[in-house]
């Protein structure tokens, strides 16, 4: 009698440390799962529609902020300098006195350094951010990327050579009130190519 209640202790104590285990086991298992996705879901990983502000938002910050951020890494003397250079002959056309050094350039006795944010490619960075951020056909947001990323850095040496003569003639405050226009002219340029690419090209999928 006395063997057999003690016998039934035994195998009830070993349940329970067994029943401990099992729980510990699964709150270890509900903790990691908390932190890590499951194995399989590293490989099935997908980015939400492009469609949804979370697709977009996720793919702007990659297709956008890695080129953007690329521009203020990678050695651009040589491009900076040729804007310099053109911009200078430009303002000897205008009337205006120029000197140029790399890309440092004057415009009358005020003097400027062209940098990677003067050079058109912010505007080209922002156009392929959008175009590769929404939903927009492969061949139609390939098609007006290239017929529209060299026009823009034209247009960006016409913009420059504006704030340029302003700046060398009327002063600085003129200048940044110019520039400050002509920014927001850029964006909506921008904005307005990449509207029509979608408008041609929406694709959903």
């Amino acid at each position: 009698m006395a063997s057999s209640k003690k016998r039934r202790e035994k195998v009830k104590g070993r349940g329970s440390v067994r029943n401990k285990k099992a729980a510990l086991k699964k709150a270890s298992q509900d903790l990691s799962s908390f932190f890590l996705p499951p194995k399989s879901s590293f490989f099935s990983f997908s980015l939400p529609p492009k469609s949804s502000f979370a697709g977009f938002a996720l793919r702007f910050a990659f297709f956008f902020g890695i080129p953007y951020a690329l521009l203020h890494v990678l050695p651009l003397g040589g491009f900076l300098d040729v804007i310099a250079f053109i911009e200078s002959v430009g303002l000897h056309a205008l009337g205006v006195a120029s000197v140029v050094f790399g890309s440092f350039l004057s415009a009358n006795s005020a003097w400027f350094q062209i940098v990677s944010d003067c050079s058109g490619l912010v505007m080209v960075s922002l156009l392929f951010g959008l175009l590769w951020s929404t939903p927009v056909a492969k061949t139609v947001r390939e098609r007006f990327f290239l017929r529209w990323a060299p026009l823009l850095l034209v247009y960006n040496l016409v913009r420059l050579l504006v704030v340029l003569y302003v700046g060398g003639t009327l002063g600085m405050r003129a200048m940044d009130a110019v520039h400050l226009g002509l920014w927001l002219v850029d964006a909506a340029l921008v904005l307005g190519i990449w509207w029509k690419a979608f408008s041609e090209g929406s694709d959903t999928k």
